[in-house]
């Protein structure tokens, strides 16, 4: 499963501008691919253990399956686009919706997938752990300095106004 997470990441990293005909029919066929394998991990996960008990082993399965579903939304989304008759690939019909942030919400969603990692990998788990330790202790120091901020600013407006 690490190896597939890695590779899909690597496949929705590589970009090419102009777009290349070749490879981005290459890539959207492995995009294709990944996503059938997650939803079939999907499935045979909800078949193995059932909605509930699916539900309630691992918060990390509700975020999976979260994933997999806006995974699926981009790939109906792009098939649409692809039924009006322009013969294009995925990566040029997201190029027409390159302002739509609906979609680059969609793909965003798809590669935070990397998140997943951190189940198996403990080095990994320990990073994203230290990095929320620190956001959460910036944003203290953020509100602090904004306070501080304020009350400079007041005093400026009270000495220097007239």
């Amino acid at each position: 499963m690490i190896l597939t997470i890695l590779g899909n990441l690597a496949c929705m990293l590589i970009d090419s501008h102009p777009f290349i005909h070749e490879y981005s029919v290459v890539i959207e066929k492995l995009n294709f691919a990944f996503e059938v394998l997650y939803l079939s991990e999907l499935t045979i996960k909800l078949v193995a253990f059932g909605f509930k008990d699916y539900v309630n082993q691992h918060s990390m399965n509700i975020y999976d399956s979260l994933i997999v579903v806006a995974s699926l939304v981009d790939i109906c989304l792009v098939l649409i686009m692809n039924s009006n008759g322009v013969e294009d690939t995925a990566l040029e019909a997201q190029s027409r919706l390159e302002n739509s942030f609906f979609i680059t919400v969609l793909r965003a969603f798809r590669i935070m997938r990397i998140f997943k990692l951190a189940r198996y990998w403990r080095s990994f788990y320990i990073l994203i752990e230290t990095l929320w330790i620190t956001i959460l202790n910036i944003s203290t120091f953020a509100r602090l300095l904004t306070l501080v901020l304020f009350i400079y600013t007041m005093i400026g407006l009270e000495l220097f106004a007239h």
